[in-house]
């Protein structure tokens, strides 16, 4: 059942809880009702957004709440939906607190078994149930569709996706790693393997990433290189602001002396290649 909220509602409700469950340490954070694109609640710069009219129970408003209070608390830094995130839904879990613990909690990670480290064992309990629920919404579509094809996921397949990734979409190792964790399940909330085999897994993945994502640049780079010559600046230029000035100017001071180097090399060849030019007496 979902009731009128008004922001001075929210605001008590904001209160309320941070003096249960925090012991008023968040004073200084602020709470709103906003319309939001793309979520429905948002911690940014001490603000917590919460986007009402897309909850649709008074509990779903309250475990919001909590959850942005969490991200407050935590102080992540980058770190979204990390260890320090996962400490605090522990403790409002152990306080008994009205938070739901679903895949949103996870920061998008699809699948969810062993994403909870076991030194969060009530977070790690819920979400455990969480991946119950989602394997069998998958098992009842393929039932639902047994023309549908399945795919078994190993070692190379988990590799050839690092592959694609680097040569085609040129993502860095941290949003590689991230995107492969979130579809194929071998990474926690934290972006740490889940297990062993995992482990090893990523460290593969990662000795080779940094071959594929080299050969990748350099493509770029000469490319983006060979267009400037002919006076179309925007490859390159875009190549910088991506990579960072000092990245940027190091592999194009590569490139340039790979090519630097392969003149020479035609070069000798066209000599040794030469007429001596020897004169013949009769």
């Amino acid at each position: 059942m979902k009731t009128t909220w008004t922001q001075k509602r929210l605001t008590r409700l904001f209160e309320r809880y941070n003096r249960r469950f925090w012991e008023n340490r968040l004073r200084r954070v602020k709470v709103r009702i906003a319309h939001l694109d793309d979520c429905v609640g948002l911690y940014s710069e001490g603000t917590i957004s919460v986007d009402v009219k897309k909850h649709r129970s008074d509990r779903d408003i309250r475990s919001t709440v909590l959850h942005e209070m969490c991200h407050a608390a935590a102080a992540e830094g980058k770190r979204y939906h990390g260890y320090k995130f996962w400490a605090q839904i522990e403790h409002l879990l152990r306080e008994k607190a009205p938070i739901t613990v679903d895949s949103p909690e996870t920061g998008g990670l699809k699948i969810l078994a062993g994403v909870i480290p076991k030194r969060f064992p009530l977070s790690r309990a819920m979400m455990q149930k969480a991946e119950k629920r989602r394997a069998a919404k998958v098992e009842r579509s393929f039932r639902a569709h047994p023309e549908m094809p399945v795919e078994i996921i190993g070692r190379g397949e988990i590799l050839n996706y690092f592959h694609d990734v680097a040569t085609n979409d040129g993502l860095t190792w941290r949003e590689a790693l991230r995107a492969a964790g979130s579809d194929y399940g071998i990474i926690d909330v934290e972006g740490k393997a889940t297990r062993q085999w995992a482990a090893s897994v990523i460290a593969k993945a990662r000795k080779a990433y940094r071959r594929w994502r080299r050969d990748f640049l350099e493509s770029k780079m000469a490319s983006a290189l060979a267009k400037s010559v002919t006076g179309d600046q925007a490859p390159l230029l875009e190549l910088y602001r991506k990579l960072g000035k000092a990245k940027a100017e190091a592999l194009q001071t590569r490139i340039e002396a790979q090519w630097n180097a392969a003149r020479v090399t035609r070069a000798r060849a066209a000599e040794s290649e030469a007429p001596t030019g020897k004169n013949c007496v009769e």
